[in-house]
């Protein structure tokens, strides 16, 4: 019977109805927050990994260019080696 009391009071229900008041609006600024900032964070991890694939390709196609120069020299250095008697096979 007391419990029924003090859930019936005017003082509780005062005291619910301000916890209510107070928490929603921080309920509604922490999911506001948290999606504003997961948002912001996907953007800048995607923009990072762009950045880092463009860096990668550039310096995987030195690599491959590196390589290119590197067997055409070879293949001019034999091809004339070849016309000026200086390889058999």
């Amino acid at each position: 019977m007391k419990l029924s009391k003090f859930t019936n009071s005017v003082k509780t229900k005062l005291i619910a109805l301000m916890l209510l008041i107070a928490i929603i609006p921080l309920v509604v600024a922490v999911v506001i927050s948290y999606t504003s900032s997961t948002s912001s964070a996907k953007e800048t991890a995607k923009e990072t990994i762009e950045w880092q694939a463009k860096f990668i390709e550039s310096e995987v196609d030195k690599m491959f260019n590196n390589s290119l120069t590197a067997l055409a020299r070879r293949a001019e250095g034999y091809a004339n080696g070849v016309k000026h008697g200086h390889f058999s096979g």
